[in-house]
């Protein structure tokens, strides 16, 4: 997931109270007034399947980033895996 070469995407999970894993993506910007790092962007990306590691990506995320139709995706670990 590259917008911009000097922009560093990070991955992060989350469980809901059903226990269902979601995958969600960010980048941080500078705050110089605040002096502290902010969240800039945030994307939902997908479903995280726990049995297997697969991610089943979300039809938005996949709107913003056609490269990943018809991809196989794993998330271990807090890395992302194409």
């Amino acid at each position: 997931m590259a917008d911009s070469t000097d922009i560093k995407w990070n991955f992060s999970s989350y469980t809901d109270k059903k226990g269902r894993t979601y995958i969600i993506s960010y980048y941080n910007k500078w705050d110089s007034i605040k002096r502290q790092s902010r969240v800039a962007h945030r994307v939902h990306v997908g479903r995280l399947n726990s049995d297997t590691g697969e991610v089943s990506l979300g039809k938005t995320y996949l709107e913003l980033h056609p490269e990943y139709t018809g991809c196989s995706v794993f998330y271990e670990d807090n890395i992302h895996l194409v």
